[in-house]
C-alpha cells in the first residue's frame, strides 16, 4: 500500500545523500541538480495526497491504495466497524510518511540546497551586528601587527622605540569604551626621534593602522 510512498521517499534520499557527499567531499554540485532533488522532495510530500485525489476521482474504492485496508479489515471481520479501524491506520501510516518526507525535505532545503543558501538569506536578514565580520579599510590582522612589533625589536640598529596607551571614549551610542594605541617611534642618528607607525584597537576588537 505504501509501496509508491516508500519509493519516492528512497529516491529523494538517495539524492540527497548524493548531494551532501559531492559538495563535502568534491566542493561542487551541477545547480540544476539542486532544483531537480527539490522537486523530487515536493512530490514526495504530495505523492499520498495526490494518489488519494486520483483515487477518488477514477472512484477507486476496491483497490486504491487508501481503500485497501479498510476493505482488508472490512472483509475479515464482515464488518463496516472494523473497516474504519483500517481506515484510521491508514491516515496514521499516510501521515506518518508525510511527515517523515516533509522532516527530509525541510532539512535539505535548509542546509544542503545551493550550499545552504536559504539559511544564509536568514541569517542575513535576522542577524545582529555582531554576527557580520566587515573589515575596515586599514584593519590589520593581529599576526601582522605582531610581526611589525617583533621586526621593531629585533632591529639590528636597535633604533625603535614602542609604546602602548589606553584612550576611553564615547561610542555612537554614548557609551564610554576604550581604545589602545600602539605606537612606534624611530630614533633617528640618535638625536631626533619621529613617529613611525600608530596602531589602534577600537572597542569591537578590530586592529587598525593609522595612516
Amino acid at each position: 500500500m505504501a509501496a509508491g510512498v516508500l519509493a519516492n521517499t528512497a529516491v529523494f534520499t538517495g539524492f540527497f545523500i548524493i548531494s551532501f557527499i559531492s559538495k563535502r567531499c568534491c566542493n561542487c554540485f551541477p545547480r540544476v541538480f539542486y532544483k531537480i532533488i527539490s522537486w523530487i522532495g515536493v512530490w514526495a510530500i504530495l505523492d499520498p495526497l495526490i494518489v488519494l485525489i486520483v483515487d477518488i476521482c477514477l472512484s477507486q474504492y476496491e483497490h486504491g491504495d487508501w481503500f485497501r485496508f479498510f476493505r482488508f479489515y472490512m472483509i475479515k471481520e464482515r464488518s463496516i466497524q472494523s473497516g474504519i479501524v483500517g481506515a484510521y491506520l491508514t491516515f496514521f501510516l499516510m501521515f506518518g510518511l508525510i511527515c517523515v518526507n516533509g522532516f527530509l525535505f525541510y532539512y535539505y532545503m535548509i542546509f544542503v540546497h545551493m550550499n545552504g543558501r536559504i539559511l544564509d538569506l536568514y541569517k542575513r536578514l535576522s542577524g545582529t551586528r555582531q554576527t557580520f565580520f566587515i573589515p575596515n579599510d586599514n584593519e590589520v590582522s593581529l599576526k601582522y601587527l605582531q610581526w611589525v612589533m617583533h621586526r621593531a625589536r629585533t632591529s639590528e640598529h636597535q633604533n625603535y622605540i614602542i609604546t602602548s596607551e589606553t584612550k576611553k571614549v564615547y561610542d555612537e551610542v554614548g557609551e564610554q569604551r576604550e581604545i589602545q594605541f600602539v605606537q612606534i617611534y624611530k630614533i633617528i642618528d640618535n638625536k631626533y626621534i619621529r613617529k613611525n607607525r600608530m596602531f589602534t584597537k577600537d572597542y569591537d576588537g578590530a586592529l587598525m593602522e593609522i595612516p
